[in-house]
């Protein structure tokens, strides 16, 4: 992959990986959701995850990129992305921020996490649950026309199967996990595809987590993410527009 087509499909893939807050702070009319008690499961929680990731689009444009997904339970996660042996980007979410590292250009983002989740009450915690395909979340609002579905595994916790929206002519919003795979802390959705509309453009695409190679707990090392000094800051908005003008 050259340097100009990676930094392109980098910059297009992040905004699909921020989907929660720009689906959020792009919706209007809103209404209280309503909170669903959440059960109890029967299996110990992890505290510490790190597994592969591959997140590809279908739309606007076609790629894919892979790279690691490192969680703190309810504290932090971390999507590091590599080529030919060199970490070249990240993204991570933090209880209070939200930062962006292209690491191959030295350019990066930060801002607070409030400014993404924009009108909602989700916390990292939430996020977490929604890579891991497990409901209910408990936003404080919701867009109009939104729903959740659930589905009761074996171990009683929920697994999101779908979240759907209704608007005149396109659907607003949906994430549906498309296929699980049992862990030693029950079912987690390994392939979860994402669909929203952003400005009459078509975001498509999915997250793929492979728990065969998955570490747990006290097998995964923390991480922190800092922006070195002598990085370029782009606006927040960059990286949507790059997506929906490819």
């Amino acid at each position: 992959m050259t340097a100009l087509r990676f930094r392109t499909t980098m910059f297009r893939l992040i905004p699909m990986l921020l989907l929660v807050g720009l689906l959020a702070a792009g919706c209007h009319t809103q209404r209280p959701a309503v909170r669903t008690p959440q059960s109890s499961p029967s299996v110990e929680a992890w505290t510490r995850m790190q597994v592969p990731v591959t997140v590809s689009l279908s739309s606007p444009q076609s790629m894919s990129v892979s790279g690691t997904l490192t969680m703190l339970r309810d504290s932090s996660i971390v999507l590091s992305f590599r080529m030919i042996g060199m970490e070249v980007a990240v993204v991570a979410f933090e209880a209070d921020s939200v930062a962006v590292l292209d690491k191959f250009h030295k350019r990066a983002f930060k801002t607070g996490i409030d400014r993404i989740m924009a009108n909602t009450s989700l916390t990292v915690g939430e996020l977490q649950n929604i890579l891991t395909g497990h409901y209910p979340l408990s936003l404080r609002r919701l867009p109009a026309g939104v729903k959740y579905s659930r589905v009761d595994t074996d171990d009683r916790s929920g697994i999101l199967i779908s979240r759907t929206g209704s608007a005149p002519e396109k659907k607003l919003c949906e994430i549906m996990t498309l296929a699980t795979q049992l862990t030693p802390f029950g079912d987690m959705a390994s392939k979860t595809g994402l669909e929203f509309y952003q400005k009459d453009k078509k975001v498509e695409g999915t997250l793929t987590l492979n728990f065969d190679k998955v570490k747990w707990n006290d097998e995964v090392t923390p991480r922190k993410i800092t922006i070195p000094s002598g990085y370029k800051r782009i606006e927040f908005d960059e990286p949507l527009k790059m997506l929906l003008n490819p």
